[in-house]
């Protein structure tokens, strides 16, 4: 079986979008109204006037002000401009690094080596198969779909791609090359061609490239996914943004939902190994922390609203983090998911170096507590409980929302 060659990562990310196709002629667009989170305030509401990663975010507030924010103490901002673009999510490309594209599959470049993939808010771009790592091509909102993302979820480190049909056979080997209508896989036995209709997901064995260590910025679409930039420059209805592995992008203001900045001030926690993790159940039944998901694997919704970062866990969750007198402040929103039921009930306790910093007895579903905010300079451990209510665990199905580490 011959292997597909492994470029290094840097160049092959670099062609990810060289091959974006122009949306159309430059158009005037209104400046875009965004709600701010800093580190120090949870919604600032008013018009951007520009965002770039070296100089911070210059706004101008409700009240005619123009105010200055360092990046390193933005959060996030979300846009409030109307939706851009169509969406065309029949397939979804997760690449290196996290970033992801949702968009249909309309031809290859390079002998198929060069996936072409035409999104709603970048047209058509070009996605080498080297920094590709996961493709999902059933259809959206089909149980199929459903299936691949935890036949997904379930792959534990790769030696080889494998290839998901939609009758449930799992094949192994290289994707070599990916089309509108096939895919090519080589295999022990040799070269076969799997019709593309048939596949319902592939996870592609891809290296990872090293972590950024400066503050980067998460752009997020608003019909096509997310792309991670370490420089961008925002001013009126354009936004021109490096990719974190090269490549320069332009595109309509008005196809950015929010940008979120990490490597910052604030530091998300699921971003954190907890050092202890207990969870017990009140029969033998016992759930595991979802990052950024609730604990059954949904989005995180609370009281109507849904959160993009957070824990979801279920009762009795005690998650212990080491932050080794490095951080001033922890902030975090809690309360009980949407999908907990009626007789979910709970008792939520956060401890500091073991001394009860917060209590709150009979949470109960529909409410969002929060933002707390618990002076955690110098301190050495941080405690996250939630504990049985007043009908043991049943139901008890919690989110812990947006939790932070503030330096």
């Amino acid at each position: 079986m011959s292997q597909r060659p492994v470029r290094s990562i840097l160049p092959a990310v670099a062609g990810v979008f060289l091959a974006a196709l122009p949306l159309g002629g430059a158009r005037a667009a209104p400046p875009a109204d965004v709600v701010v989170k800093t580190i120090d305030r949870d919604s600032i509401q008013g018009t951007l006037v520009s965002l770039s990663a070296r100089e911070g975010l210059l706004l101008r507030t409700e009240q005619g002000e123009q105010r200055r924010i360092p990046t390193v103490h933005l959060v996030r901002l979300t846009a409030s401009c109307a939706p851009a673009g169509k969406r065309l999510a029949e397939t979804t490309v997760t690449l290196v690094g996290g970033d992801y594209l949702h968009g249909r599959v309309v031809g290859a470049a390079d002998e198929g080596e060069t996936l072409v993939l035409d999104t709603g808010d970048l047209g058509r771009v070009a996605l080498p198969l080297d920094a590709v790592v996961r493709v999902v091509t059933a259809p959206p909102e089909s149980p199929l779909r459903k299936r691949a993302g935890e036949w997904l979820d379930r792959l534990g480190e790769l030696s080889e791609d494998r290839v998901l049909m939609a009758n449930g056979d799992v094949l192994g080997g290289f994707v070599t090359a990916v089309d509108v209508d096939r895919v090519s896989l080589d295999t022990a036995t040799g070269e076969t061609s799997l019709p593309l209709r048939l596949v319902a997901a592939m996870a592609l064995n891809a290296p990872q490239p090293a972590p950024l260590s400066q503050p980067h910025l998460v752009i997020r679409l608003r019909h096509s996914g997310r792309l991670t930039a370490t420089d961008l420059e925002w001013s009126g209805d354009a936004v021109e943004a490096r990719l974190r592995c090269g490549p320069q992008v332009q595109l309509e203001a008005d196809r950015v939902s929010g940008v979120e900045v990490l490597g910052g001030k604030w530091e998300h926690l699921t971003m954190h190994q907890p050092i202890s993790s207990e969870q017990v159940g009140m029969l033998s039944l016992t759930w595991e922390p979802r990052l950024d998901r609730n604990v059954l694997g949904g989005p995180l919704t609370v009281g109507g609203e849904t959160f993009e970062r957070g824990l979801g866990v279920h009762s009795r969750s005690h998650l212990t983090y080491e932050l080794r007198g490095g951080y001033r402040e922890f902030v975090t929103s809690y309360g009980l998911d949407d999908h907990s039921g009626p007789y979910a009930d709970v008792s939520v306790l956060i401890l500091v170096d073991h001394q009860p910093r917060h209590a709150q007895s009979n949470v109960r579903p529909g409410t969002l507590t929060g933002p707390i905010r618990l002076d955690v300079a110098r301190a050495n451990h941080l405690e996250l409980i939630v504990d049985f209510g007043e009908n043991g665990d049943i139901q008890d199905r919690f989110d812990w929302i947006d939790p932070a580490l503030i330096r």
